[in-house]
């Protein structure tokens, strides 16, 4: 009887043994993931760079030349940089740029890259995988400001010649409400490496969603911006602002075409939080301008400012600052004159003003001040009312006005 009962503890034991091995195979991959959670979470960085490169048109040979710029700095502990890349000829993919390299994350993906929602999905993605307190969006491509000579209505910026499609001036700003609905807070650079985007009439559909904005005046150099300058400035500071960040690109963006006699550029960072009062100011200047352009004396003095006044590639894209300065050089009206030097100084004199850093490279852009609007010379565009938020302002009713009684 001991006997039996020692045989029995023994399975009894070696059953138990068993079974508790059983039951630790079993549920050690699920402990094993459980631990893992934490480690999947993401860091959230200081700055994620977001870079929507549209390769998808003409500017393609381009794309490994930013590539290769961003990747002697990479991404950090602090920073991230995070690209969405159209292809003209095949699938795009989404990547984060390391030092020396690049981890493909996504790849095969079918984008429309002149569609304003994919730029929104992208804000999105990145936003979840690569969350940071501050970020900075670029969009790659070409640019037109508002609108682009010629019988083609192809006004806005990042063109996809494979869909045909674009985003226009009220989708951009369509989307940068949506991104800061993301976010939760204002986009706090909206960057545009492309062509005469630094625009009152862009700006105006931006301004209470986006804290800063850098753009160029004038056409920007297919080499476009440098790419490794402006990602080595979080990379060796995470805490820089902002408003740092924005006036170190414009910085860096002169520094690097300095040297370049062939090229004349510009690089301007408009300071959204000031909009709100200079449209104020320019209403006011454009209210009086439509009531006296009717006399003689005025608009010859605005033949003057039109004949003089610093253009852009565009030909109907005048710098305001200067278009400004010389109104006051050339107009006898003192209430004109008054108000152009009230809003002179509201975009560059004042401690509070709107161009919050410029630079331009080469003396055909000397009168280039970080700002520009729409001044035809010969005909005013109806589609100014239309496509654009800002042709509802006394600023459209004067230009129509003004090329009106000049022709």
């Amino acid at each position: 009887m001991v006997f039996f009962n020692k045989r029995f503890s023994l399975k009894l034991f070696l059953a138990s043994l068993f079974l508790a091995f059983l039951l630790v195979s079993i549920f050690q991959p699920f402990h094993a993931f459980a631990q893992q959670g934490p480690s999947q979470v993401k860091k959230t960085a200081k700055w994620t760079f977001m870079i929507f490169l549209n390769g998808v048109n003409d500017l393609y040979p381009y794309g490994p030349r930013t590539i290769n710029q961003l990747k002697k700095i990479g991404s950090t502990e602090d920073f991230n940089i995070v690209i969405l890349r159209g292809y003209l000829s095949k699938p795009g993919e989404k990547v984060v740029v390391k030092k020396g390299g690049v981890e493909v994350i996504e790849r095969g993906l079918k984008l429309d890259m002149g569609d304003y929602k994919e730029l929104v999905k992208f804000a999105k993605w990145t936003h979840e995988n690569y969350p940071a307190e501050h970020y900075l969006i670029d969009i790659w491509n070409h640019g037109m400001g508002w609108k682009k000579r010629g019988r083609v209505s192809t006004k806005g910026i990042s063109y996809d010649d494979v869909t045909g499609n674009h985003i226009s001036t009220l989708q951009l700003g369509e989307s940068m409400k949506m991104i800061k609905s993301i976010f939760g807070h204002n986009v706090d650079i909206l960057g545009m490496d492309a062509c005469l985007m630094q625009m009152a009439e862009v700006a105006y559909e931006l301004k209470d969603c986006v804290d800063y904005i850098v753009a160029a005046e004038e056409i920007e150099p297919g080499t476009g911006w440098p790419y490794d300058k402006f990602a080595e400035i979080p990379a060796k500071n995470p805490n820089v602002t902002s408003k740092q960040y924005a006036t170190a690109m414009v910085e860096a963006h002169r520094l690097s075409y300095a040297g370049i006699k062939s090229e004349a550029t510009t690089c301007s960072a408009i300071e959204c939080s000031r909009l709100g009062a200079f449209y104020a100011k320019l209403e006011e200047l454009a209210v009086i301008l439509k009531l006296k352009v009717a006399g003689n004396d005025v608009l010859e003095a605005l033949k003057r400012v039109s004949d003089e006044v610093q253009k852009f590639d565009e030909g109907d894209h005048s710098d305001l600052v200067h278009l400004c300065q010389l109104l006051v050089q050339y107009c006898a009206d003192e209430e004109i004159k008054t108000k152009a030097e009230q809003l002179i100084s509201l975009m560059v004199a004042s401690s509070s003003k709107l161009i919050a850093a410029n630079g331009t490279t080469g003396e055909s852009m000397r009168n280039a001040f970080g700002l520009a609007i729409y001044f035809p010379r010969e005909t005013f565009d109806p589609e100014y009312r239309s496509l654009i938020n800002f042709g509802k302002t006394s600023w459209a009713d004067f230009v129509e006005i003004y090329v009106t009684r000049k022709n």
